[in-house]
């Protein structure tokens, strides 16, 4: 059953990138590359959500073990705590929360207490060791979810370099980045606290590299501090990133379209204007631009989203192009092999 949500999910990845491409899509304002991709990505959000989401509210109040599997996270769902490869959970459409384990089969649904404690009785129960050593963490896109980035995580987890692969999700279509950046602090920040911990890398595919941007760049906390000046911080690597804005969203954020999705604002940004609001990350990082044949809607070489030249970002340690969509990208044995040869040695294959 799993499978089949995982080839819906690829089928949805296909229409959304066709979508961007196709000049009647992109000539008809209700038709456009956004409309589409929300219009699909809430109904398929619906089709993910809803056992999962009935098994905790059915009768309000009372917590549930539904023991379902689910995909991980996709459009309505935030982690705000991972222990290894265990992660809760929370709902911004119904206000839940969830215990999902490594495999995303959902182990606990209602409060977070309740997750919590099932989550403590479980770590007990399979002897878990709290996070040590190094650790990786991935970071998708706009309308997408972590498994988009699942082939990835199960590659470097059979590499073994890294105790823990974190595959996060977090609600793209409807926080700002700074929203976003906010929430994946409270995400990070215990991890960071950890005596044992020593480094941690970061990939991020599309927006999800603009919210690492962020976090890593010019964004501080309440009481001053950057977690990019962490001594645990490593490197990172961007993945077909908007860093110098993105014309599709600048299109659609004119409309009704911009009110419903909250991170078109950020993301209809020039370059200068986004480099003064997110600023660049102060760790090494490099960039993966992708080139889809064929493509020249742009003029340029481009991934069918962005164009190649709005990858670039000042500061970049590295920078290369792989064949392959924006979608495709992340799922390229050779995006991740030199993935892995950047966060080891800070340079591309």
């Amino acid at each position: 059953m799993f499978s089949f949500w995982l080839n819906l999910a690829e089928l949805a990845g296909d229409f959304y990138h066709g979508c961007v491409m196709s000049r009647f899509f992109i000539g008809i304002p209700f038709l456009n590359l956004v409309s589409a991709a929300g219009i699909l990505s809430l109904l398929l959000t619906a089709l993910f959500s809803f056992q999962s989401v009935l098994s905790a509210q059915l009768f309000p109040g009372q917590d549930a073990v539904p023991e379902t599997q689910t995909t991980g996270g996709i459009f309505l769902w935030q982690d705000v705590l991972f222990f290894q490869e265990w992660h809760i959970q929370h709902s911004i459409l119904t206000g839940e929360y969830r215990l999902l384990d490594p495999a995303a089969v959902c182990r606990a649904a209602g409060s977070r207490e309740f997750c919590e404690k099932v989550l403590a009785k479980r770590c007990e129960q399979l002897a878990i060791p709290p996070m040590s050593g190094k650790i990786l963490v991935l970071l998708h896109g706009f309308a997408s979810g972590p498994i988009l980035l699942e082939n990835m995580a199960l590659w470097f987890r059979k590499q073994g370099e890294y105790s823990v692969v974190i595959n996060a999700a977090y609600p793209s279509l409807f926080l700002t980045v700074g929203e976003q950046v906010e929430k994946f602090d409270l995400l990070m920040r215990p991890i960071l606290e950890l005596d044992k911990v020593e480094k941690i890398d970061f990939v991020g595919h599309s927006m999800g590299a603009i919210v690492l941007r962020c976090w890593l760049g010019k964004w501080t906390r309440e009481d001053g501090t950057s977690p990019a000046d962490d001594p645990k911080i490593g490197r990172l690597v961007q993945l077909c990133p908007p860093n110098q804005g993105s014309s599709i969203a600048m299109t659609h954020n004119m409309g009704p379209i911009g009110l419903l999705f909250a991170p078109l604002d950020d993301l209809s940004m020039n370059g200068k204007q986004m480099k003064e609001k997110f600023g660049i990350p102060k760790c090494d990082f490099g960039v993966i631009a992708g080139v889809e044949e064929g493509e020249d809607f742009y003029g340029e070489e481009s991934d069918a989203v962005l164009p190649v030249s709005t990858t670039h970002l000042d500061g970049e340690k590295d920078w290369m192009k792989i064949k392959g969509s924006h979608s495709a990208i992340p799922n390229r044995i050779e995006t991740f092999e030199n993935v892995r040869a950047f966060l080891n040695d800070g340079k591309f294959l």
